[in-house]
């Protein structure tokens, strides 16, 4: 190994082991890239290992900080003010040094946006830059993981919906059009999934099968009215003659059906005949058809 950090320059000249209570000295060796910190004070030695490591910095009996591989910072020695505890964000350090009660390091400046300053310094004056405040550009996080950006526009999709929620309307945690483009059902081509058309105007699924009624009439529904929805939707409703209301017209179209048993319209009832039970069902129901 090799010495990076002396022993104090009045301790004795010695390279044993041996425990001295009348001698405070702290080293630090590298081993194979890996900083091992040893104390000895008062009798009782301390170890502590900080590597993969790049370098370590000068130190005191106060402090002794060394910077990882990783350029993260690591630090032994009296820690009564907090000095040899790197707080927990520190990143992209380079150089350290210590004196007295206090440790400094020095960051790298990185300009990821090539406009010739600083990173930090976008950011200090633009702090939307990063908006997870990590220190980082957003485009620069967006280019070490794209699927933070799953629409393209280098903005982060977890802050697009922050900052407008109708991006996320099935509150899923992915911008709607990621949804889409991923497979969920936008039948009409608007943009919105269709679960929250139809959970914001439920009207737009007459017959609650789960898709919008134009979509079941493009992909076959009947629609003799073409009114956008399948006219089964409005013969439920006792509308038979698809006028949009229900009326004489229908009481006269129930009346030449009165007896039959198991047909698909007139037995509004449910009793599996039409009867006087299903005229008295439309004449509770006149007027105009409403949805849902």
């Amino acid at each position: 190994p090799s010495a990076v950090d002396a022993p104090d320059a009045d301790a004795p000249d010695d390279t044993t082991n041996e425990p001295d209570a009348s001698v405070s000295r702290r080293h630090a060796l590298r081993t194979a890239g890996v900083v091992a910190a040893g104390a000895l004070a008062g009798g009782i030695a301390t170890i502590a290992t900080a590597g993969p490591a790049a370098a370590a910095g000068p130190g005191t009996f106060d402090g002794n900080p060394a910077v990882t591989a990783t350029g993260t910072v690591v630090s032994w020695g009296d820690n009564t003010l907090g000095q040899t505890t790197p707080p927990a964000t520190l990143g992209d350090i380079v150089a350290v040094s210590s004196q007295g009660n206090h440790t400094l390091a020095l960051r790298e400046n990185k300009d990821f946006n090539a406009n010739h300053r600083p990173d930090t310094c976008d950011i200090l004056d633009n702090p939307v830059l990063d908006r997870n405040s990590n220190g980082v550009l957003d485009v620069y996080d967006i280019l070490l993981n794209p699927s933070l950006d799953c629409d393209g526009n280098m903005f982060i999709d977890q802050y697009e919906i922050v900052d407008n929620a109708v991006l996320d309307c099935n509150q899923n945690g992915r911008l709607d059009y990621c949804d889409i483009a991923q497979g969920t059902v936008d039948c009409n081509l608007n943009g919105i999934p269709d679960s929250c058309d139809t959970l914001t105007d439920p009207s737009l699924d007459c017959d609650f099968n789960g898709k919008i009624d134009t979509c079941d009439v493009a992909a076959g529904a009947i629609d003799d009215d073409a009114d956008g929805r399948p006219d089964a939707c409005e013969m439920a409703k006792g509308d038979l003659d698809l006028n949009g209301d229900v009326d004489t017209g229908d009481v006269s179209i129930v009346l030449l059906y009165i007896g039959e048993v198991d047909i698909t319209f007139g037995d509004f009832d449910g009793n599996g005949i039409v009867d006087t039970g299903d005229i008295s069902w439309l004449l509770l129901n006149f007027g105009e058809v409403t949805w849902p």
